[in-house]
Order: structure tokens, then C-alpha cells, then sequence
């Protein structure tokens, strides 16, 4: 390398003890006239701190034409380094960007002889001399001095002048001579530097490849200081690129370095970049997170970043439609960036346009308009193209559909002559969605297609799906049916590709969800294009693909399990599933511990997270399901409905909702209104039908009615002794059963066998994986849950926050239950319900539990509960949590969950509720009966026992729990039979139980 030069008049490189005695002999000097201190600079390696004010030096001979290296690694202070003549005057000086962490270099050639003094000044603070290294110039050190002044020539220019173009130019220079001198931090420095003003100029792509290449030097270079800012610049710049996924190993890197060193400010923007990719890729509770985490910083950074990170999370929350939030977030920036009078314009400018979108989503319209009208006034020419997106919304919303066509399209122009082609997708899209609306849908559609073909050149395969949904409703509009779905076919199989790729299930089903509209239109184009078969496919392929993938694992482990086959496999998996095992147990305990504890919810967050990053390690490792959706075998289902059976399957849509009859004798689909419509009665049904008292039954009773009119009177004709439903949304908390008849207004129940099932599909692959099993039941009835409980003979040592008190005849009912399963069954009772003995009978055929649950607002929280002590008094980990309940892999066909509210959890679009029934579908149960809300303790004890009696002489569960219920429908308000619900395959249990 140039500093590596033999040509020297001393030493090849004189380590600085020899360097020191060369020179002048120490001596202590008088202070400047300014009364700052002059002390020695401090021998070589060794750490050295600086007061406030205080400078170090060292006197160095040189003659004219020599070169100078000083080298000085800050420690906490930031350093100047500067070299001063004989005259006293400064010769060179140097003081980077990079605060106090990493090298200050100064390097020189001095023209006239003489003592010379290096200066080192910082304070408070600490550094270490590296070496001062002197010698004739050769021509390397006269190529290098060249590129040091070139680039800090190219600084000037980036940080004051602001000339990018000249920027560019000088750092060019810089770069060449670096490279051709071997000195690697100054390449590193001449890249990023390069970056920056590429980026500045728009030309993202070549700003991202000069980010990385900068990365690349760092791998041979012996100082990694300073990477974690090149690594959040280069994050940054595949978000700019809309390569999300892409920008987020940059940028966890980046966090991770930053933390290390206690950067704040690096730390904090780079969280909330991350923020701003996961929510781009549908992650949208991994984003808040990060944003979270990044304004825990907010006390340590300058308020122009903080700033930044709250229009950031406001953009977030602009996505997601909280308008009231974004709106808030992006005043809370404007409020910081105005305090500093105008010193940021570029960011005053960007806040200023966040505030009028969101002012323009809320109404306030001309709060909107005197806002872009401040934003474009402070910014000027720079990022006008966003701007006039912006104004060209809010005029759409004004109603002045030919002003918001200019604005767009003038951000168009814009936007395509900077060479920003992912914002000129944008403002294509946005021309399309004008020009539907304006009545005209060939011009959307030729909008959205050149959207499309700029969203394929910069690879952005979101961007496809969205512009090919929004062709094919151009194309439905003018009755191009066929054409229509040919466009969706393609934005489902991109979207379903997008899904696949993406390893945390929050990711996928946050994602998935989003993109619900495309399939309800392919759906509504099906149905009018009457390829009914077709759309009931598409609807299947919209539901439980999580529970497909579970489902799909259990069976790759059924056949990993033979010795043969297995053992390569198992090597590769093995540290990750003993990873996740152990996160799942750490995770186990801290939800045990009190409420109260320090730090508990933020820990379970936290390992909550990492779980979920664990297994999607392993679901990287396990083979992928495939991309491409297999059409679901119809045929196949209907030779599996006997002639008294019907399925019912809802799709709840935005503008309309659909049910397909599906028997027998062929299927056909009808019409239903808006979901939102649907859902609001169906809510209202439920509140009702759930409360006990007779006033909230008699507005049960009639909300049923104008339910049943909408869900069951166009299928009337059509319903069989059995009904088999797959309900959607807010269906999934509707007892069918309590539902009026529409022919006679008696409860459904009256005359029809009720059973659900997650989708066609699901119960396809169920059957297709049963394997022939012994029945084998195991109750769990009465746990010790209440510390005044008086089976408990020595007082508890602990008491649980959450006092579970005993069911008075939760005992009752699983003695009965035993008693009518017979010798089949095996009762646990008391402290012998506990955690420890399910844990040993996970091979059982039926699995019944009688006791409390409780539903979280984090689903994978909820729990049932078991014993929580022992015969001692002592504290036990009684709760089975839905998280670890979905990890098992139970032989169940059937698991009675009788408890309250054990069917209710978090609803996720196209996955369903989450909680406990769906933990244990999971896990592999073949069927659940669950609660749908608070059931009566002496109700279910009656109740329970008579769907065993029923479910012993025919095995089928669902013509079992039918004729329970009708049993008490007499007798009971239909509060206390309508909750149970049985979800899964009608067809009997296999086994024998007698």
C-alpha cells in the first residue's frame, strides 16, 4: 500500500517509540494565548483521555517535499487533527463525520523545511496516537494526498454547497486514487461518499451497488468501524428501491453494530427503518416493534431524527388506514421540526406533506391544501414529484377529479425524468384508479398494465399483483370476464408466491390478509363469468393456509419418523427444533410468572418474537409447500356427501358476499349482500343470544330472524338433514344451530345436524392422513385451581395473581362421562388434572377437559386450565397455552373443550379465529368442540354426559352433540345449549369403544 513505501529517509515504518526519540526531545510548553492547554502527545498504543479545551502535540522535522501520516483512533471524543508549520500557520487539519468512533487520517506533503507541530485537539474524551509516520514523498504519497484533498474537496461540496453533480465528480477522483494507492479506508469513505450523492441525484440503483461495494472492501479491510453506517445506508437504499426483504439483513446488522458502540442515533433510525420494511411486507406487528424501539431512543437523538422516525411510523399507520394515528405522528414531527426554525427544510417539507395527506384522508381539506401549499413552497424543486402526488390526491378528494389527473400527472413527469421508476408506478396506478372512476375503464386498464410492466423491470412483485387485481376490475367493468380472471390467476399465484417466501407466520398471515380483495374479486368475477366451480376454489384457496402448512408438517414428521428415512433429515433440523423447544419453555415460564415482575411482558414480547423466528428457521429447513395452489377435487368431495347431507360455504365480501350449496346433486351459488352488512347483524345476534336474561333472548329472537332471512332463506330449498358449514368473519361466532328455520321459524336444530369444518380442503387432507387408531379416552376434570380449595391440606405456598375458583360441578361431569365411555376411559381428577399427566397422554383418541379458560388479546396466550398445585401446597405450572398446545402432535379425533369462550381468539382474515380449538386443529385433533361463550357449569355437566351416551351408540359427533342439545332445548334458555359447536369431519369415530 502507498504508506507501505521502503523509500524512506528514517525507517520503512518506525514504530512511534523510536519515531518520538527522532524528533524534538519532549518538553512541556506554555499554554496558547488563548489559555488553552498545550500538553505532550502521549507515547504510541496507549489510551490517552483530554480535558475540556485541551490540546496534545508533538514537534516533527521535516524537510521540504516530505510526506506525513498521522494516524490518531478516537475513543469516545471527537478528535481534530491538524498539522502546523514552522510559521505557526495550518498546513492541514483534519476532523471526519464520524463522531467519535473510528480514525481521524491526516496525511500531508509539506513545501518548506522546519519544525512542524502535529496538534491533537478533542475533549472531553479519549484516544489513542496510532503512528506518525514521515519520509520523502514518493509518487504514490503525492497520488494519495491528491485523492485525501479531492475528497474532502467533495465533502464541501456534498455538505454546504450541496453540488451533487461536483459532489460526484471529486469523490470519483478520490476513489481512483484510493484504489490505485491501496488505502482502503479512504475507498470505503470515497464509496459511501458516492452513494450518498447518487442517491441525492435519484440514481438508486447505482447508489445501492456503490453501498454494497464499500461493504465489500470491508471484509478485507483490518478496521470494521464505520461499517454499521454503511450497512443502514445500504439498508436504506433497498428500501428507497422497494426491495424490502432485501433491506432487512442490511439493516438488523446495521442495529445490532450500532447498539454495540451505544450509537443512538444510528440505532434509532435504523430500527425504524426496519419498521418501514416489515411493514411493507405485511409484518405489521414485527414494524410497530421496531418503531417502538426506535423512539425509546428519542431522549439521546437531535429532534430532526426523531422527527424522521415518527413520519416514518405515521406512514405506517397511513397504510393501515388508522388515519386518527398517522395524523398524530406526523404532527408530532411537524411540532419538533418547527422548533428548529427552518434549519431542516427537506424534512420540515416531508412532514408537511404527511400531515396533508392524512388531513386529506380526514376531511380536513383545507388543512390539507395549505400544508402541500407550505411543503412546496419549503422545499422547492426538491422531491416536487411526491408532492404533486400528494396535491393530486387531495384534489381527488376535493372532488376536482381534472385537477388531481394534472397533478398526477405532472408527478408522473417528474418522477420518470429523475429515473424514479417505483414512484412512477405509483402515480400510474393512481391515474388508472382516476380514470375508473371517471367512467373510464379502458384508460384505467391501459394505465394499470404500463404500471404493471414498471413494476416487472424494477421486480417488485407486490407491485405486480396490485396492477393486474386493478386491470382485471377495469376489464370486469366492461364485461371482459375471461380476460379479468387470466389477470387475477396471475396476481393470486404472485401473491400466494409472496406468501410462501416470507419465514415468520406473522409475516404471512399479516400479508395474506391484506390482499383478501383480490380474491372476493376474482370470486365476484366467477360467479358472473358462472364457473361456479371455479369460484368456490379460489374461496378455499383464500382460507386456513396456516393450518394447511400445520397440517402438512405433522405428516412430514409422521413420515421422518420411520428410522430409514429420517436421520440425514433429522441432522439438519436438530438445532433448530431444540432451539425453538427451549424458547418455548423459557417462554412457558416467564407467562407463569406474576404479573407484577419487572419486565415480564416485554420479555414475553420478546420470546415471543424470537420463537417465531426460530421456527420459521425451521421452516426454511423443512421442505416447502409448493407455490402453486392444486384446484381443489370437487368430485371428489360430492361422492363423499351421502344424499342427506348439504355444504354451506359463506365468503363475506366488501361490495358482496357470496354461499355455495355444494351436495350430491351438483352445487350452485347465491348472492348475499356487503359483509359489512352481514357482520353487523351478526354481531348483534350474538351479543344478544350469549347474555341469560330474557329480554336480551327476545331481541336474540327476532336479530336471528333478519339473520336467518339473509344467510339461510336462499338456500332453503337446499337444506338436508345434515348441514355442513364454512363460515367466514363474524359467521365464525354464529350458533347456526339458534338460528330460526326460514320456512317455520323453528330453531335450525329442530330439523338439521350442524357440524363446521375449517374448508373442503383441510378436511380432505385430515382424511387422506387418519390413521387407523384404538379409541382411548382421558378426562380432565375438577383441577385444584382455587387456594381455598378443601382438598388442599396445607395452605399454598404462593397464590396465583388469578383466582380460579372451583366449578361446583365440573366433578360431576367428568365422573359421568367416565362412567358412560366405560373401561375406554380414564378419569383425572382433582391434582391428578394437571399439566404433567397431558403431557404423557398426547396418544389419546379423545382428550375432554372440564375446567376454566381463559381467552388472551394474544391469542398464542390464551389457556386452559389445569391443576395449579399439588397435594403440598406448592405452586404448579397448570396452564396449557395455546402456543405450546399447536406444537404438540396429538392422535385425538376428537377433543371436548368444555369451558367458556374455548372457540374465541384474535380473527385473522382468511386464517379465522385464532385460540385454543384452533391450537388444538393444529396439533392434529380431527375434531373440537368448543364454546362459543360463557357456558352454565350445571348446564354442560347435564349436557355432556348425553352427547357420550349418543356418541357411544353411533359414533357420529355431530349427530351426537344434535340430539344433547335437543335434549335441554326445552328445559334451558337457548343461552345454555347454543354455545357448543362442533368443528370437524361428521363421519363416525373410528375405533371400538366397548
Amino acid at each position: 500500500m502507498w504508506f507501505a513505501n521502503p523509500a524512506r529517509r528514517l525507517l520503512p515504518i518506525l514504530p512511534l517509540t523510536l519515531l518520538l526519540t527522532a524528533c524534538e526531545p519532549t518538553r512541556a510548553e506554555p499554554d496558547k494565548p488563548d489559555g488553552t492547554p498545550m500538553l505532550q502527545a502521549p507515547v504510541a498504543g496507549e489510551p490517552t483521555n483530554l480535558q475540556e479545551k485541551e490540546r496534545h502535540h508533538q514537534n516533527v522535522e521535516l524537510i521540504a517535499g516530505d510526506f506525513i501520516r498521522v494516524l490518531v483512533n478516537q475513543v469516545g471524543s471527537d478528535v481534530t487533527v491538524r498539522l502546523l508549520g514552522p510559521d505557526g500557520r495550518s498546513v492541514a487539519e483534519v476532523d471526519s463525520r464520524n463522531g467519535s468512533n473510528g480514525f481521524e487520517d491526516l496525511v500531508a506533503i509539506v513545501h518548506m523545511s522546519g519544525l512542524y507541530k502535529v496538534e491533537i485537539e478533542a475533549g472531553p474524551g479519549g484516544y489513542v496516537l496510532h503512528e506518525i509516520v514521515h519520509r520523502p514523498a514518493t509518487e504514490n504519497d503525492r497520488i494519495a494526498v491528491a485523492a485525501d484533498t479531492d475528497f474532502w474537496r467533495a465533502q464541501t461540496a456534498y455538505y454546504k454547497t450541496r453540488d451533487y453533480q461536483e459532489t460526484t465528480a471529486l469523490y470519483e477522483k478520490s476513489l481512483a486514487g484510493a484504489v490505485q494507492t491501496g488505502w482502503q479506508r479512504r475507498e470505503i469513505d470515497s464509496l459511501l461518499g458516492l452513494s450518498r450523492a447518487h442517491s441525492k441525484l435519484l440514481n438508486l440503483r447505482l447508489a445501492s451497488v456503490l453501498a454494497e461495494e464499500a461493504l465489500e472492501v470491508f471484509e478485507t479491510h483490518d478496521d470494521s468501524r464505520g461499517r454499521d453506517t454503511v450497512l443502514s445506508h445500504a439498508g436504506w437504499l433497498r428500501l428507497r428501491r422497494g426491495q424490502h426483504a432485501r433491506a432487512i439483513p442490511f439493516l438488523e446488522e446495521a442495529v445490532e453494530l450500532f447498539n454495540a458502540r451505544g450509537y443512538a442515533t444510528g440505532a434509532a433510525l435504523a430500527q425504524a427503518n426496519l419498521g418501514t420494511a416489515y411493514h411493507q411486507m405485511g409484518e405489521q406487528r414485527l414494524a410497530g416493534d421496531w418503531f417502538d424501539n426506535a423512539l425509546t431512543w428519542v431522549d439521546k437523538i437531535k429532534p430532526v431524527n426523531e422527527a424522521t422516525i415518527r413520519s416514518d411510523y405515521a406512514d405506517m399507520f397511513l397504510n393501515l388506514r388508522n388515519l386518527e394515528k398517522a395524523y398524530e405522528q406526523y404532527n408530532l414531527a411537524l411540532k419538533l421540526l418547527r422548533r428548529e426554525k427552518g434549519k431542516y427544510a427537506s424534512h420540515l417539507a416531508l412532514a408537511l406533506e404527511g400531515v396533508a395527506f392524512a388531513a386529506a384522508q380526514l376531511g380536513k381539506i383545507a388543512e390539507a391544501e395549505a400544508a402541500i401549499t407550505e411543503a412546496i413552497e419549503v422545499a422547492g424543486e426538491n422531491r416536487r414529484a411526491t408532492f404533486d402526488g400528494t396535491l393530486g390526491f387531495i384534489r381527488w378528494k376535493k372532488g376536482d377529479l381534472d385537477g388531481a389527473r394534472q397533478a398526477y400527472e405532472e408527478a408522473l413527469r417528474r418522477a420518470q425524468d429523475m429515473g424514479e421508476l417505483s414512484q412512477a408506478a405509483v402515480y400510474l396506478a393512481r391515474l388508472g384508479q382516476l380514470a375508473i372512476e371517471n367512467g373510464d375503464p379502458q384508460a384505467g386498464l391501459t394505465f394499470f398494465e404500463k404500471a404493471g410492466a414498471v413494476y416487472e423491470e424494477i421486480e417488485d412483485p407486490r407491485g405486480q399483483a396490485l396492477s393486474l387485481a386493478h386491470a382485471a376490475r377495469a376489464l370486469a367493468q366492461q364485461e371482459r370476464l375471461n380476460e379479468a380472471w387470466q389477470k387475477l390467476e396471475r396476481a393470486l399465484f404472485l401473491v400466494e408466491g409472496i406468501r410462501s417466501d416470507l419465514d415468520r407466520q406473522t409475516a404471512r398471515t399479516d400479508y395474506f390478509g391484506s390482499r383478501r380483495s383480490y380474491y372476493e374479486l376474482a370470486m365476484d368475477v366467477l360467479v358472473q363469468a358462472e364457473r361456479l366451480a371455479d369460484a368456490l376454489d379460489v374461496n378455499e384457496r383464500w382460507r386456513m393456509r396456516e393450518l394447511h402448512e400445520a397440517l402438512a408438517r405433522l405428516s412430514q414428521e409422521a413420515l421422518q419418523a420411520d428410522p430409514a428415512t429420517s436421520a440425514q433429515r433429522e441432522s439438519a433440523l436438530n438445532l433448530q427444533k431444540t432451539e425453538a423447544r427451549l424458547l418455548r419453555k423459557e417462554l412457558t415460564q416467564a407467562v407463569s410468572e406474576p404479573r407484577s415482575t419487572p419486565g415480564r411482558d416485554a420479555l414475553i414480547v420478546d420470546l415471543l418474537g424470537q420463537l417465531e423466528k426460530a421456527e420459521a428457521q425451521l421452516r426454511r429447513k423443512r421442505a416447502k409447500a409448493p407455490e402453486a395452489w392444486e384446484s381443489m377435487d370437487f368430485q371428489r368431495l360430492r361422492k363423499s356427501l351421502d344424499s342427506d347431507t348439504v355444504l354451506l360455504s359463506y365468503a363475506l365480501g366488501e361490495e358482496q358476499s357470496f354461499v355455495w350449496t355444494l351436495s350430491k346433486g351438483g352445487w350452485h351459488a347465491a348472492v348475499l349482500p356487503e359483509r359489512a352488512e352481514i357482520e353487523k347483524m351478526a354481531v348483534r345476534f350474538n351479543k344478544a343470544l350469549s347474555n341469560v336474561n330474557q329480554r336480551s333472548q327476545d331481541k336474540a329472537a327476532e336479530s336471528g330472524r333478519e339473520l336467518a332471512e339473509i344467510l339461510l332463506a336462499p338456500v332453503a330449498q337446499d337444506l338436508k338433514r345434515r348441514i355442513v358449514l364454512i363460515t367466514d368473519g363474524a359467521l365464525e361466532k354464529v350458533p347456526f344451530a339458534a338460528l330460526p328455520h326460514p320456512l317455520d321459524g323453528e330453531f335450525l336444530l329442530r330439523r338439521h345436524e350442524l357440524v363446521s369444518i375449517p374448508s373442503v380442503s383441510i378436511l380432505l387432507a385430515q382424511r387422506d392422513s387418519r390413521q387407523p387408531a384404538t379409541l382411548r379416552a382421558l378426562i380432565f376434570a375438577d383441577p385444584v385451581t382455587d387456594p381455598k380449595d378443601p382438598r388442599l391440606r396445607e395452605v399454598p405456598g404462593t397464590i396465583p395473581e388469578k383466582i380460579w375458583q372451583r366449578l361446583p360441578h365440573a366433578a360431576s361431569e367428568g365422573r359421568k362421562v367416565r362412567e358412560t365411555l366405560g373401561q375406554k376411559a380414564e378419569l383425572f381428577e382433582g391434582f391428578e388434572a394437571s399439566r404433567e399427566t397431558f403431557e404423557e397422554s398426547l396418544d389419546a383418541g379423545i382428550l375432554h377437559f372440564v375446567s376454566h379458560a381463559l381467552t388472551d388479546e394474544n391469542s398464542a396466550l390464551s389457556k386452559l386450565v389445569l391443576s395449579l398445585f399439588n397435594e403440598s401446597g406448592e405452586s404448579l405450572n397448570g396452564n396449557l397455552r395455546a402456543f405450546e398446545i399447536s406444537r404438540w402432535n396429538l392422535a385425538a379425533q376428537l377433543v371436548v373443550l368444555s369451558a367458556c369462550q374455548t372457540g374465541l381468539g384474535e380473527d385473522l382474515p382468511g386464517e379465522g379465529m385464532q385460540g385454543l380449538a384452533r391450537a388444538f386443529m393444529e396439533a392434529g385433533a380431527d375434531r373440537v368442540l368448543y364454546t362459543l361463550w360463557d357456558v352454565d357449569d350445571a348446564a354442560t355437566a347435564k349436557l355432556m354426559p348425553l352427547f357420550y351416551e349418543n356418541l357411544v351408540s353411533h359414533s357420529e359427533p355431530s349427530a351426537a352433540l344434535r340430539e344433547a342439545q335437543l335434549a335441554l332445548m326445552d328445559t334451558v334458555s337457548p343461552n345454555q345449549w347454543a354455545a357448543f359447536v362442533l368443528l370437524g369431519d361428521w363421519q363416525p369415530l373410528e375405533g371400538v369403544w366397548k
